[in-house]
C-alpha cells in the first residue's frame, strides 16, 4: 500500500513537471513569434544582414552606458536628420548613421556634387541636388540606387516606402515622378511653368502634395497641388498669391501643414484652408513640424534679433501657446509633445502648454538642435552632444534641468 501511494506521488510529480515544460515551450514559441513580428514591423525592407545588424545595435544600446559627445567636422556636414531614434549625418562625401548612444551603424560613401537628404519610414533618400543621381538607404545599407530623367530639385520618401522625385525636364519647367516601394514608376506629372519647391507623400501612400512657385507680371505666386496617384489631374488646388511656398507636410490622411515666406496654413480634408499665422518675410526665423501636426514658428519681431515670438499650433490650426522670448532663437525642434529651442547658449524645453519644463547650458558655438520625446541632440562646431528631454513636470518644486550626457566615447 505505501508503495502504491509513492507511485501515485511520482506520477503527479511527473505530470506536474511535464506541464511546466509544456508551459515553458509555449512561452518560448510565443516569444519567438513576437520577435519575428517585431522584426517584420521594425526591419521591413532590410536584408538578413541588416536585420542582424539592427538586433546587435539594440542589445549594444541597452547594455552600453557610454554615449555622446561624438566628434564631427562641421565644415563638411551638409545636413542632419533625426529619424526613428537615429541620426543621419550627411557630409560632402558620405552618410553616417548613429544610434541614440552614438554608435556608428553605418558609413556609406556617395559621389554627389551637391548632396541633400530627406528621411521617412526609417530610411533616407539621398540625392544630388542639380544632378540626376539618388539612392534609398536604411540605417545599415543601400537599398536602391538610380538616376532621374533630369536634374533633381527636391525629393521625399513616404511611410509606405514610396519615393517622390521632383526634377527639371524637357518640355516643361519641372516634373514630379513617384515610385512605389519596389521602385517602379507609378505616377508622373509635368509642371509647365512653375518650379517644384517641395513635395510630401501621405502616410497611406495614395497622395502627394506638391508646392510650386512662379512669377507673372513681375509678381511672385505659389500653388499647392494635391494628387491621387490613380488620377492624372490634381484632386485639390490652393493658390498662394504673393507668397513663396517653402515646406509641406502631411499630418493626417487628408490634412497638411504648409509654410510660406509670409503665412502658415493648415488644410483639412483637402477642402478647408486655415491661415493660422501671418507674418513678414523678414520675420520668419525658424520652423519645425512634428509627425502628429504640432508645429512651431520662431518669428523675429519686426526682423529684430533682440526678441522672438514663439508660436505653436496643433494640426487643426488651433493655437497651443504663444511666448515672447528676449533672445534670438537659432534653432527649434518640435517632437509632437515638446518644443525645444536653442537660444542664448541654452536648450529650453516647453510642454504643449508653453510651460518651461527643462533647460541645459550648451556650447557657445552650438548652432542646431534635433529632438524627440527622449533626447535633444545638439550640433556644435566639432561635436554632437545629447541631453535628456524632460517629461511634464507635475511637481512645481521638481528639478527642471536637462542633464547632459558627458561620457566621451571614440567614434
Amino acid at each position: 500500500m505505501p508503495q502504491e501511494v509513492k507511485n501515485k506521488k511520482s506520477v503527479r510529480r511527473t505530470r506536474a513537471s511535464g506541464g511546466v515544460i509544456l508551459a515553458r515551450m509555449i512561452i518560448v514559441v510565443l516569444l519567438i513569434v513576437s520577435m519575428l513580428f517585431i522584426a517584420i514591423r521594425l526591419f521591413g525592407g532590410l536584408s538578413f544582414s541588416g536585420i542582424a545588424d539592427r538586433v546587435a545595435a539594440f542589445f549594444r544600446e541597452i547594455g552600453n552606458d557610454e554615449s555622446y559627445p561624438y566628434d564631427v567636422l562641421s565644415s563638411s556636414v551638409k545636413s542632419i536628420k533625426l529619424e526613428d531614434r537615429q541620426l543621419f549625418i550627411l557630409s560632402d562625401t558620405a552618410v553616417t548613421v548613429l544610434d541614440s548612444s552614438s554608435d556608428e551603424l553605418s558609413v556609406i560613401q556617395h559621389l554627389y556634387a551637391s548632396p541633400a537628404i530627406k528621411t521617412g519610414d526609417g530610411k533616407a533618400i539621398v540625392y544630388d541636388r542639380n544632378g540626376t543621381g539618388f539612392r534609398i538607404q536604411s540605417a545599415y545599407e543601400t537599398l536602391h540606387e538610380d538616376s532621374a530623367d533630369g536634374n533633381i530639385l527636391t525629393a521625399a520618401i513616404g511611410k509606405k516606402g514610396n519615393v517622390a522625385i521632383a526634377s527639371r525636364t524637357e518640355g516643361a519647367t519641372s516634373e514630379l515622378t513617384v515610385y512605389n516601394r519596389r521602385y517602379e514608376k507609378i505616377f508622373a506629372w509635368k509642371c509647365a511653368y512653375e518650379h517644384i519647391s517641395d513635395v510630401a507623400l501621405s502616410d497611406n501612400g495614395k497622395y502627394a502634395a506638391v508646392c510650386v512657385s512662379g512669377a507673372k507680371n513681375g509678381e511672385i505666386y505659389s500653388v499647392l497641388y494635391i494628387f491621387n496617384f490613380d488620377i492624372a489631374e490634381p484632386v485639390a488646388k490652393f493658390d498662394y498669391p504673393s507668397s513663396t511656398l517653402i515646406d509641406v507636410s502631411f499630418t493626417g490622411r487628408k490634412s497638411l501643414c504648409i509654410l510660406a515666406d509670409n503665412v502658415h496654413s493648415v488644410i483639412t480634408d483637402f477642402k478647408t484652408r486655415t491661415d493660422d499665422v501671418t507674418f513678414l518675410s523678414s520675420e520668419l526665423n525658424r520652423y519645425s513640424v512634428s509627425e502628429n501636426g504640432m508645429n512651431v514658428l520662431a518669428l523675429s519681431m519686426f526682423g529684430s534679433t533682440a526678441s522672438t515670438r514663439l508660436v505653436a499650433h496643433d494640426k487643426d490650426g488651433e493655437q497651443l501657446f504663444e511666448l515672447t522670448l528676449p533672445d534670438y532663437i537659432s534653432s527649434v525642434s518640435c517632437t509632437g509633445k515638446y518644443v525645444c529651442v536653442l537660444a542664448d547658449g541654452k536648450v529650453i524645453t516647453y510642454n504643449n502648454k508653453g510651460e518651461e519644463i527643462g533647460s541645459a547650458c550648451v556650447d557657445a558655438d552650438c548652432s542646431a538642435i534635433y529632438a524627440d520625446d527622449n533626447y535633444v541632440y545638439t550640433s556644435s562646431l566639432d561635436e554632437l552632444n545629447r541631453f535628456f528631454t524632460l517629461g511634464d513636470n507635475k511637481n512645481k518644486e521638481a528639478e527642471t534641468t536637462l542633464p547632459a550626457q558627458t561620457v566621451e566615447t571614440e567614434k
